[in-house]
């Protein structure tokens, strides 16, 4: 499973990146997303460009500039040496703390909260469960988990 330096490692020595880099220079990493299937993730990773308030989405092969934030928003950035406790190591725990449930996707999103960064999972099962695990990406502690029934969802 790609860890998430591999792919920062890979976009940031992209031709795109460095040709969007040289126009924004002060854009800095926000947040990964990914969706783990078969053991295997693609990384979107998510810059924040203080001077025009704009994030972008960066995988592999392309770029999109998304979204505008509003003024009095302004994310943290995410520092990817800071973790300790890897997508793998990460991955091993969510299926020892869904044991009980058949889980047909693993969504990710890394992301920094208090200058720390987290993994924060939603697992999607078989039974129409979402189970959302936080985990504290330096400690390998878990946060928070919660499970509740998508159909819980329609009111």
């Amino acid at each position: 499973m790609k860890n998430i330096n591999e792919s920062l490692e890979i976009i940031k020595n992209s031709k795109l990146f460095l040709e969007y880099k040289k126009n924004n220079p002060k854009i800095f990493l926000i947040n990964a997303f990914g969706i783990i299937e078969q053991n295997e993730i693609e990384w979107e990773l998510n810059f924040y460009n203080p001077k025009t308030k704009m994030i972008t989405t960066f995988s592999e092969d392309d770029y999109e500039e998304e979204e505008q934030l509003s003024q009095e928003s302004k994310p943290e950035e995410l520092i990817v040496e800071k973790i300790k406790f890897s997508l793998g190591d990460a991955y091993e725990l969510l299926k020892r703390e869904s044991s009980s449930e058949t889980v047909s996707k693993y969504i990710t999103i890394l992301q920094s909260k208090d200058k720390k960064p987290i993994w924060n999972f939603t697992l999607l099962t078989a039974s129409l469960n979402v189970i959302k695990i936080k985990i504290d990406a330096v400690t390998g502690k878990i946060i928070s988990k919660d499970k509740e029934s998508i159909l819980s969802f329609k009111k």
